[in-house]
């Protein structure tokens, strides 16, 4: 009686060790079909575990962020070209609306730059006649593509702050150059923080 006991214990623990085999399978198999090469656990995968920055969105922080030195003094390229200002509208520059300026990889408006923008939106508001283009940029940094996106990013995120100031969305329009209109050519700090900007280009109406 007692064998007989012993050899079905025996013979229900290989059963169970057996079916608690089959049974983690297809879990195994199933961590590994979700488990891309060099995922380390909650980074989406991506190539050697870092996750890669998406170029959309806008900031929500304000980086801590000082502007290029001389960027108060109305330092405006009049020679550009100008964007398309479309019928019945001329376009043009004015050294009154010079560049605001973003940190690295921001969108986000700091403190010093929103006076300058709340000066431009007093000036839309009360000539309703007129509308602008903000034209958004970034430095070399970074594939064209991001920069093209960053840039429309900035130009978004002063579109919006100028429609905050009591601006109609309709006369605001947007354009982004990325990397491909550097206010400065060199390659060091100093001429990156004049390149991550937003400009303005007023459009009058013709008389």
């Amino acid at each position: 009686m007692i064998r007989t006991l012993c050899i079905r214990t025996v013979v229900l623990l290989v059963l169970s060790a057996g079916l608690g085999g089959c049974l983690s399978k297809p879990e195994l198999a199933n961590v590994a079909a979700n488990t891309s090469p060099g995922d380390t656990g909650g980074n989406g995968g991506s190539a050697g575990g870092q996750v890669m920055p998406f170029p959309g969105g806008m900031d929500t922080t304000a980086p801590a962020y000082t502007p290029p030195s001389g960027s108060e003094n109305g330092l405006v390229d009049l020679t550009k070209p100008l964007p398309s200002a479309g019928d019945g509208f001329t376009a043009t520059r004015d050294r009154r609306w010079i560049p605001i300026y973003f940190a690295y990889n921001q969108s986000f408006i700091g403190e010093t730059e929103r006076e300058k923008l709340s000066k431009l939106g007093d000036y839309l508001v009360q000539n309703k006649r007129y509308q602008v283009v903000v034209e958004g940029n970034a430095d070399e940094r970074g594939s064209e593509e991001y920069n093209r996106a960053l840039g429309e990013r900035r130009a978004l995120s002063v579109k919006e702050y100028l429609v905050n100031l009591g601006v109609d969305a309709g006369r605001v329009r947007t354009l982004s150059y990325g990397e491909d209109r550097p206010a400065d050519t060199g390659h060091t700090e100093a001429a990156y923080a004049k390149n991550r900007r937003a400009e303005f280009v007023i459009l009058l109406p013709k008389e």
